[in-house]
């Protein structure tokens, strides 16, 4: 077994974020390559990730953030994701 990490709050697709969090981004596709380069960078296959709370957000029905990428990163790596997005 590889390293055990916890996490919260990513909020990938959270627009508001950069101003709410004080983010030193212009965009919501920065801020989330950002955490996709820096998780790469950190979490290695065999690694536990316990994601808890806020991954993504969704503001309307049509207007979601890549789930693609998302999911890359959860198959990629044993995630387990509690609170609201369960």
């Amino acid at each position: 077994m590889g390293k055990i990490f916890f996490t919260s709050d990513l909020h990938f697709g959270h627009e508001n974020v950069i101003r709410f969090d004080n983010r030193p981004f212009k965009t919501v596709e920065e801020i989330d390559s950002e955490l996709i380069r820096r998780w790469n960078a950190k979490v290695a296959p065999g690694d536990l990730v316990y994601v808890l709370g806020d991954l993504i957000w969704k503001t309307r029905n049509d207007d979601a953030p890549d789930l693609n990428l998302m999911f890359t990163i959860i198959d990629k790596y044993d995630v387990n994701v509690y609170n609201n997005e369960h």
